[in-house]
């Protein structure tokens, strides 16, 4: 499964951002198999041969991205709040970032195995952040509000 975005509402200036990059129509994870799969998809004369190139593509992705999810570096979320200096608590993790922009942050979710998977992009000058990091087995992230400078995220069962 691919990332999906999670939108964040910003309680302290009045609006949700859920802008998408214009220039970049598969975010941050637009790659050489994203651009491969719209080239294909926008070649009429190729329809056989994208139907079945699109199935073998599709039989392998999800092995190949849970592969890729285990090789990467995925914190768990006392490690995250350890990061921020943030609070965890069953309902609850509040971070508080530092950052001129809140609106340009961006959270992702992919859900495999059970397991929900959250990735934090912070982009800021010189590169930004990016953090991943693991959900406790059967819960997940209900709702994200931004407030004062603190990143909430609800989380339920």
């Amino acid at each position: 499964m691919e990332w999906s975005k999670i939108d964040i509402e910003f309680l302290d200036i009045n609006r949700s951002f859920t802008d998408e990059l214009e220039a970049y129509p598969s975010g941050l994870d637009g790659n050489a198999e994203t651009s491969h799969k719209e080239f294909i998809a926008n070649t009429e004369t190729f329809s056989e041969l994208r139907r079945e190139h699109l199935e073998f593509l599709n039989s392998n992705l999800n092995d190949t991205e849970d592969q890729k999810e285990r090789l990467r570096n995925v914190h768990s979320i006392s490690s995250l709040v350890d990061i921020f200096g943030g609070k965890w608590n069953p309902s609850e993790i509040s971070l508080p970032i530092e950052t001129m922009n809140p609106e340009n942050i961006i959270l992702e979710r992919r859900i495999s195995e059970n397991t929900e998977y959250i990735r934090l992009i912070i982009p800021e000058k010189f590169g930004g952040v990016v953090n991943t990091f693991e959900l406790p087995n059967g819960t997940n992230i209900s709702s994200v509000k931004w407030e004062r400078g603190t990143l909430k995220l609800a989380i339920k069962d």
